[in-house]
């Protein structure tokens, strides 16, 4: 026999949702100098429970998707050509549901491609150029022969210096003919 006094009684307690700890960037972007036509871009590592959403910024304010841009809510944004109007300084917002975290600036340089001016002095053949993107390597190549398939050879492989000049001086010229390019890797 149950005593129905007995019957026992169920509380509701209130759950509370644990806390979400806010993302963690453990690999900010990093700063880049590259010439202009070429690609260039920032990636980030963020740390959080997912889902993690990503907005740009450039200079503090929300960048979109078009032109060259792509990326721009991902962990990864490109410049595909870079342009010399992308320089400018670039963070991430990194947020879920448990708040945000923005990266610290990294700067991206484009500039120009250096118009370049050969000369022949008494030290042989002086390639030259200024504004070039200090610290980006450039290679000169030479070839004898400009019909198909030219043979590119590379005869130096340097860093723009701190003063953005590239030179290069060419003294072995025993060809009667020599054609030089100059490449920005």
């Amino acid at each position: 026999m149950t005593n129905a006094s007995s019957q026992s009684r169920r509380s509701k307690l209130p759950v509370q949702p644990a806390s979400t700890p806010t993302p963690v960037i453990t690999v900010p972007p990093s700063p880049t100098n590259v010439f202009a036509g070429n690609s260039a871009g920032f990636s980030v590592t963020a740390t959080g429970s997912a889902p993690l959403n990503y907005q740009w910024l450039k200079g503090g304010a929300p960048i979109t998707n078009g032109g060259a841009i792509s990326g721009t809510q991902t962990n990864a944004l490109s410049f595909v050509p870079a342009a010399t109007n992308h320089t400018g300084s670039y963070s991430v917002i990194v947020t879920h549901l448990g708040g945000g975290v923005t990266s610290g600036v990294a700067l991206l340089n484009v500039v120009p491609v250096p118009a370049l001016t050969l000369t022949n002095s008494g030290k042989g053949l002086v390639l030259g150029a200024d504004n070039g993107a200090v610290s980006n390597r450039f290679i000169v190549q030479m070839t004898t022969n400009l019909a198909a398939p030219a043979v590119w050879v590379p005869i130096q492989t340097n860093v723009i210096g701190a003063d953005g000049k590239i030179s290069f001086s060419e003294t072995n010229s025993v060809d009667p003919l020599r054609f030089y390019r100059l490449l920005f890797p």
